[in-house]
């Protein structure tokens, strides 16, 4: 992908980073909307202490158009961006969520482990960009997208980690 000039890295965050792909099967397609995230280990040691947040917070992401106007967004992509609810909370909010992500509460919230060996590349999820985004007409569009996670220190306590910007350029059809 990286040769094909359809994956695009942001800069390293705790010898983390982001990477952002154009879905090949739409480029293939003609119809490129869809866009797939990854995650790579640039270190050497194996990650064990990632969590991915809630789906609304998973992400902030916006599309600009080739005038640099910010394409608006959906119904749906309005719930995507929140801020991170870790890094707002209160120490009894964090263990609340701690308990939450650990298994001391029922009803698990949601939280997706991320496990990634020492350097190595993992897909951790992939967005529509139609769902997201009122693209009215066919261009080039430049989009931005900055993943988060949750972290855990040694001891357990959770603490909200935002990785670099990455811009990807895009072709919409």
């Amino acid at each position: 992908l990286e040769q094909q000039k359809m994956l695009c890295w942001g800069p390293a965050l705790n010898l983390l980073r982001v990477g952002v792909a154009i879905s090949t099967d739409n480029h293939k397609s003609g119809r490129t909307a869809k866009i797939e995230i990854f995650l790579e280990n640039l270190g050497t040691n194996d990650i064990h202490n990632l969590r991915l947040p809630r789906l609304e917070e998973q992400f902030d992401v916006s599309l600009f158009d080739a005038n640099g106007v910010e394409v608006a967004k959906t119904a749906l992509g309005k719930q995507r961006g929140l801020p991170l609810t870790i890094a707002n909370s209160s120490s009894n909010e964090i263990e609340d969520v701690a308990r939450a992500i650990f298994g001391n509460v029922r009803r698990s919230r949601g939280f997706p482990p991320v496990f990634l060996s020492r350097k190595d590349v993992a897909e951790i999820g992939s967005v529509n960009l139609k769902e997201i985004f009122e693209i009215n007409s066919p261009g080039k569009y430049r989009l931005t997208f900055q993943q988060r996670f949750i972290q855990f220190d040694s001891t357990n306590k959770p603490t909200g980690l935002t990785m670099p910007i990455v811009i990807v350029p895009l072709e919409i059809h």
